[in-house]
């Protein structure tokens, strides 16, 4: 039977390499949001700054909902805070099979924001936090991926893969610094993470590395 699948945040840079990923498998029918009236088939409009009820409504029909959305800074509190929790709450409500959200490292780690490299990144982690601790406290079969830096470089397919506390700290002995990500290796990661359910209700963080993204998600 096939999968209903919604990308939310399909027009950015992970979503749109995440829809082009789904669409290849004939076993999803995947549609991505848009914010303005879709006029293609393969669009839906949402608006993150909708009411709740709007939201839910779009959500209804999917099976598994991808959270990819976010505003680059110029509208945290809307998109990637409020707009973030409410789709997790509609999804909950309509009873996703999956919620695959993506965040950042150190979203749910309050004592790294105030290194001098994060120093400019403090209002998003505060964003990606609280959004973060919301979609935790569902009952949603979830999965937070928290990326590092998104690399325009072109895709390594290695990475290595951490599960992360609800304080935001490492549960594996690693070395400690993310060293970012491919956003086609990102894309990758999420769409696998569908072939994983082991990471239900997990928290992880990647970054490029050394093993295959599935052995890599497997081992969590």
């Amino acid at each position: 039977m096939t999968k209903e699948i919604l990308i939310v945040g399909a027009s950015g840079r992970v979503g749109q390499r995440l829809m082009h990923i789904l669409q290849e498998n004939d076993a999803y029918h995947v549609v991505g949001t848009s914010s303005h009236p879709a006029t293609d088939s393969q669009l839906v409009q949402l608006d993150l700054h909708g009411d709740f009820e709007a939201i839910h409504e779009v959500i209804a029909p999917f099976d598994i909902v991808f959270f990819t959305a976010g505003s680059r800074g110029k509208d945290l509190l809307q998109v990637d805070l409020n707009g973030n929790v409410k789709v997790a709450r509609a999804a909950e409500q309509v009873g996703v099979e999956r919620f695959i959200q993506l965040s950042a490292v150190n979203a749910l780690n309050q004592r790294n924001w105030v290194t001098p490299k994060a120093g400019d990144l403090t209002d998003y982690h505060i964003a990606r936090y609280y959004a973060d601790q919301a979609t935790t406290q569902t009952n949603l079969a979830y999965t937070i991926v928290q990326a590092g830096s998104l690399l325009e470089n072109e895709a390594t397919h290695l990475i290595q893969a951490y599960p992360i506390s609800q304080t935001g700290q490492r549960l594996t002995m690693s070395d400690g610094v993310n060293q970012g990500n491919t956003l086609d290796d990102v894309a990758q990661v999420l769409a696998e993470t569908l072939h994983h359910p082991n990471l239900a209700q997990k928290v992880i963080e990647i970054e490029n590395g050394t093993e295959s993204i599935g052995d890599a998600l497997a081992q969590i």
